[in-house]
């Protein structure tokens, strides 16, 4: 009977997630309709934001917020691939935080997922955290930190330790490492 309820509880999240992540699609697409043809490359969207912030605040400010977020995180992507191809993983650790700060608050996740919140915040004080952010809509509390690999375990005890304190259950954690990136895998015929 507990399986049961726990499943149908499971269940009541999951088409409620499915619900906000649908309304946030729809309050970004509606948002950008009046300036979307006012940016034609990536590059210029941040200064075109900042000329049309005002007039998309007076529009809808929730709307503004999301495509705060969204405009500057493609700003950080640009300058994550530059800080990557570098090697400067702090800069990009540092990005991807400030990713997932601008994810909290101009999305307004801490207040729907106080558990992803907590992950980000005591998350980035732990040694060995070069950056970290949420994955996903931000309503599971699935979290993604780049962490030096000396620190990577201690990391992993601490953070459940603390959140099983908070939440009363444990986290579920896959550890995983950086590799070259995606290819393409052939099929040898004589296999």
């Amino acid at each position: 009977k507990e399986m049961e309820e726990f499943k149908n509880k499971k269940e009541e999240e999951k088409s409620l997630l499915i619900s906000e992540i649908e309304k946030f699609k729809k309050e970004k697409e509606k948002a950008l309709e009046p300036i979307e043809n006012k940016w034609k490359e990536l590059e210029n969207a941040t200064s075109e934001f900042e000329k049309n912030k005002l007039e998309l605040n007076k529009l809808n400010p929730i709307m503004r917020k999301r495509v705060e977020h969204v405009v500057y995180e493609n700003q950080r992507v640009l300058e994550a691939v530059n800080a990557l191809k570098r090697k400067d993983i702090n800069k990009f650790g540092q990005l991807l935080s400030e990713s997932g700060k601008s994810a909290l608050k101009l999305y307004e996740l801490d207040e729907k997922t106080p558990e992803l919140t907590f992950l980000y915040n005591f998350g980035k004080t732990l040694p060995g955290v070069l950056g970290i952010r949420n994955m996903g809509g931000g309503f599971s509390a699935t979290i993604l930190a780049l962490i030096r690999k000396s620190d990577t375990d201690k990391f992993m005890r601490r953070i459940n330790e603390e959140y099983k304190k908070k939440f009363k259950r444990e986290l579920l954690m896959i550890k995983f490492k950086i590799t070259a990136g995606v290819g393409t895998l052939t099929r040898n015929s004589n296999n």
